[in-house]
């Protein structure tokens, strides 16, 4: 049964991409991710001033994708395709069963608070040598929702989701927000390599489109 909560998330998910769910096995490379272009020339798309930009940190972490069956957790997927399933009884906030009782994939990352950018563990040893390990949501791979919408809906079925701001489409704004994180006042409790500019507008990601690679809707600057 769906609660109320949950009839809109419900009613907006679609069929996964074949590309990435192979059989029985998944293929997170085939996950489009941020778009590599100069931020300033995404800067420059031509949208509108008042499209609405979430912005996010660029935490430093491993990717990991939950699927959730009848409410249950089925399989948690790493980057390299393997399910960790055994591994993540380790990671105390991510819930074993949502109150939806649909099949849905929930794209994250796990990562060490205030770990240092750049290290050198295994994604094994990621888990097994570390006492303190969050798992953070930031997108529902087979949900047809504005971004905010996902976060909503990823925050009232439990997960973590990561900090957010939000601003109209201005190249001033934003500059202010990649000075602000450089100068260690954004995100600052997260080990990040980067802000994340995303656009909210689903009907917008539509147009703008994405390549086998990532999408054209959202861009990162990287330290």
């Amino acid at each position: 049964m769906i609660k109320n909560d949950f009839k809109h998330l419900s009613n907006n998910l679609i069929r996964v991409n074949n590309d990435f769910l192979l059989g029985n096995s998944f293929n997170l490379e085939k996950l489009p991710g941020i778009g590599k272009k100069n931020y300033n020339d995404w800067l420059h798309l031509d949208l509108l001033p008042n499209t609405r930009i979430i912005i996010e940190p660029s935490i430093y972490g491993f990717s990991l994708v939950l699927e959730f069956d009848d409410g249950s957790l089925k399989r948690a997927i790493s980057k390299y395709g393997k399910d960790t399933r055994n591994l993540i009884d380790l990671i105390d906030n991510i819930p074993q069963r949502i109150p939806l009782d649909k099949n849905i994939y929930i794209r994250g990352l796990v990562y060490i608070p205030q770990s240092k950018v750049g290290s050198n563990l295994s994604f094994k040893d990621y888990f097994i040598k570390q006492k303190e390990l969050i798992y953070c949501a930031f997108q529902i791979i087979n949900a047809d929702l504005n971004h905010f919408s996902e976060l909503s809906q990823l925050h009232k079925l439990g997960f973590i989701i990561p900090e957010n701001e939000c601003t109209k489409y201005n190249v001033n704004e934003i500059e202010l927000f990649i000075s602000l994180w450089r100068n260690g006042k954004l995100f600052a409790q997260y080990p990040t390599n980067g802000i994340i500019f995303k656009v909210n507008s689903r009907k917008l990601q539509k147009i703008l489109g994405e390549t086998n690679n990532h999408f054209n809707w959202a861009t990162a600057i990287r330290s």
